[in-house]
């Protein structure tokens, strides 16, 4: 199983440039490997991490493709604890009951676009109302919003989520809860695709680049024969 993740993880499709994705598509509450997760989902190993306001992972194997977050801003915990492999993002402060849970994050793998991120849940264990609910935003390049999903279960419960994207791809998503995260953890992206940059140079800046090239080297010629003469 690692031989075929680490296979796939260098064998990345290229894309041209982020698309919009046309519609979002959003599951779950499901269990761990239930409908909710794709068939061609790569694990996310987590970089092990303590009171981080941001931490990183790799998609696919430890040496895969980098996935950033940050921590969201907002009333609850903005530091988190972090398991190293395919592991928990926790509040720093899990151990003090009135700081036990944190906003969310924003999630992004520089470089890269992505059709399906899939990811496991447990919401703030304390709601009256007997279910919390979080919301999930997908943008495509250039910060585009794609639309935002929301989720809901039944406090303290581990719960699958996913999102999918039909007719586009997505370059950063964002999962934020008022009530607050106890974890977020198990994090799968699919459909990964390496974002062609516009360092390369157009054919016709090649073809001005050999034309002079080629002057400078007569010039030079007619120089070196200048001075024989």
């Amino acid at each position: 199983m690692n031989k075929f993740l680490i296979t796939t993880a260098l064998m990345l499709p290229l894309a041209a440039s982020p698309a919009k994705a046309t519609t979002v598509t959003f599951c779950g509450p499901d269990v761990e490997s239930g409908p909710c997760e794709g068939a061609n989902e790569q694990k996310v190993f987590l970089n092990e991490g303590h009171s981080e306001t941001s931490g990183s992972g790799n998609v696919g194997s430890q040496t895969g493709p980098t996935l950033l977050f940050t921590v969201d801003g907002g009333a609850l915990d903005t530091r988190v604890d972090t398991g190293g492999g395919f592991a928990n993002i926790t509040s720093a402060n899990a151990d003090k009951k009135s700081f036990s849970d944190f906003n969310g994050i924003d999630i992004t793998i520089p470089g890269f676009t992505f059709t399906d991120i899939a990811f496991d849940v447990q919401l703030h264990p304390t709601e009256s109302s007997g279910t919390d609910t979080f919301t999930a935003q997908a943008f495509s390049g250039a910060h585009i919003s794609d639309g935002i999903s929301t989720g809901s279960d039944a406090p303290d419960t581990d719960k699958q989520f996913s999102l999918t994207a039909v007719g586009g791809v997505f370059d950063e998503v964002n999962l934020l809860s008022a009530d607050g995260f106890d974890e977020i953890k198990h994090i799968e992206i699919s459909g990964l695709a390496r974002v062609v940059g516009s360092a390369v140079p157009e054919p016709s800046t090649w073809a001005m680049m050999g034309l002079g090239f080629g002057l400078m080297g007569l010039l030079g010629y007619r120089k070196t024969r200048s001075a024989l003469a």
